[in-house]
C-alpha cells in the first residue's frame, strides 16, 4: 500500500487537549516531524502532542521544506532517508531559512561515524537512531541547543564541544 506524501502541514490536538493551555505551558513549542513512514511520523507527532507541543507532519524533503516555511517550526525532528529530496538536504535548506535558534534532530535508521559526521555538517543539533526512546527526544526538545550537564542527551549531540 502507497500513500502520497503531504506537502501540507497538518496540525492536530491531542484529544480533550486545550490548545490555549498547550500554548501557555512552558515547554511546548512548534515542532516539525518529517517521516516518509507514514505511522512513524503520526505516532511521533501523536506523543510530542501528548507533551503539549503544536506539531505538523510531512512526509517527504519537499513537502518538509514547504511545511517549515509555512509552519514556523522551533524544533524539526527529520528523517534521513526521505523521497525527493534527502535529510541531509532539507536540514541545510530549513537551517538557512529558520535561522540559529532553530532545533534540527536527526530521526534515521543511518548511524554509523560518517553518519553522524554528515549530520553535523548539515546542520543538525543532535542524532538519534531509531527507534529512539522518545523521553530523550522530549529532553533534547527541552534543552534545544544546549546539553551543558545533560549527560544522556551528550551520546546524540554533534557539534564541536562534543567529545569523542
Amino acid at each position: 500500500m502507497s500513500h502520497q506524501p503531504s506537502t501540507k502541514p497538518d496540525t492536530v490536538s491531542a484529544p480533550g487537549a486545550d490548545p490555549q493551555a498547550s500554548a501557555a505551558a512552558p515547554a511546548a513549542r512548534r515542532v516539525l516531524v518529517v517521516d516518509d513512514n507514514l505511522d512513524a511520523a503520526e505516532g511521533l507527532a501523536m506523543l510530542l502532542q501528548l507533551k503539549g507541543h503544536q506539531v505538523a507532519t510531512a512526509y517527504d524533503g519537499e513537502g518538509a521544506i514547504d511545511a517549515a516555511r509555512e509552519f514556523d517550526p522551533q524544533v524539526v525532528l527529520l528523517d534521513i532517508g526521505l523521497p525527493r529530496l534527502d535529510g541531509y538536504t532539507v536540514a541545510r535548506r530549513i537551517r538557512d531559512a529558520g535561522g540559529p535558534g532553530l532545533l534540527l534532530i536527526a530521526l534515521t535508521g543511518y548511524g554509523q561515524k560518517e553518519d553522524r559526521v554528515r549530520a553535523a555538517a548539515a546542520g543538525f543539533d543532535y542524532h538519534f537512531v531509531k527507534p529512539a526512546d522518545p523521553r530523550e527526544i522530549q529532553a533534547a526538545i527541552e534543552r534545544g541547543r544546549n546539553t551543558a550537564g545533560e549527560p544522556a542527551l551528550e551520546v546524540h549531540r554533534l557539534g564541536a564541544s562534543r567529545p569523542e
